[in-house]
């Protein structure tokens, strides 16, 4: 199934939602957005739903999570906001402040029960691997602390956050995520393991980290390349010496 096809079935599925939705629903999920906390207690006494939805699927949860008002987050889920609501791609309130890199909030979503392992529903990406791939590394601490799967991975193509983070370069994360049992062997569907991703991209520090866990230096992709392969492709010569089986 397409993309496309699954955003039109998630927006057909909020249709009702939509349909039903009054003024004052509307300027809840304005007012979220805003970060208005007075005008939100005031629409929320005056009984705004807080689990409205937009043709997105936002909901106010969502608008403030992604704002990072943690006074609106609470009150919204003191009041019963739906934790797990994801909007038409797939992220719910937690995937979203886990990308935005708003750290207090993830907390309190984790504390009051958000599912430290949903995927997005659109691309399969956990909120460890979010949170790897942007470099949010007190993230992928708290994360961690709070049972995330360390070799979880993007069920898209075969990604895990010790893949993704190696790509990025943010090494202080890939150390992290290899004190915590990280996987140096897994590949993507084409092959590609940290190893190979770090070597392409020229992350010295990290190509180092990966070596010394036992990273296979001659693992090949579906190309039949090695990480060395890859590194001298890019022009990244001075990383050869440590890459050579």
């Amino acid at each position: 199934m397409t993309q496309r096809w699954m955003v039109l079935i998630a927006v057909l599925g909020f249709l009702p939602m939509i349909l039903a939705m009054r003024p004052v629903d509307d300027a809840l999920l304005k007012a979220a957005s805003k970060g208005d906390l007075s005008l939100v207690q005031t629409l929320i006494e005056k009984q705004a739903d807080v689990n409205a939805v937009d043709i997105d699927g936002t909901t106010p949860l969502y608008n403030a999570a992604e704002k990072g008002d943690q006074d609106i987050v609470a009150l919204l889920l003191d009041k019963g906001a739906n934790l797990t609501q994801a909007t038409t791609d797939g992220a719910t309130a937690l995937h979203i402040a886990t990308e935005m890199g708003h750290r207090d909030i993830v907390a309190l979503l984790l504390d009051k029960g958000a599912d430290v392992k949903q995927e997005r529903a659109d691309n399969g990406e956990p909120p460890l691997f979010i949170a790897a791939q942007e470099g949010h590394r007190e993230i992928v601490a708290l994360l961690l602390d709070h049972g995330a799967d360390v070799k979880q991975t993007k069920r898209e193509n075969g990604a895990t956050p010790l893949l993704i983070a190696s790509a990025k370069g943010h090494r202080e994360i890939v150390a992290l995520l290899l004190d915590h049992g990280a996987d140096v062997e897994p590949a993507t569907t084409n092959g590609w393991t940290a190893l190979h991703v770090a070597a392409a991209k020229g992350h010295r520090e990290i190509v180092a980290l990966l070596v010394i866990q036992g990273a296979d230096k001659s693992a090949k992709d579906t190309k039949g390349q090695r990480p060395v392969d890859r590194a001298r492709q890019q022009g990244h010569t001075a990383l050869i010496p440590l890459l050579e089986p």
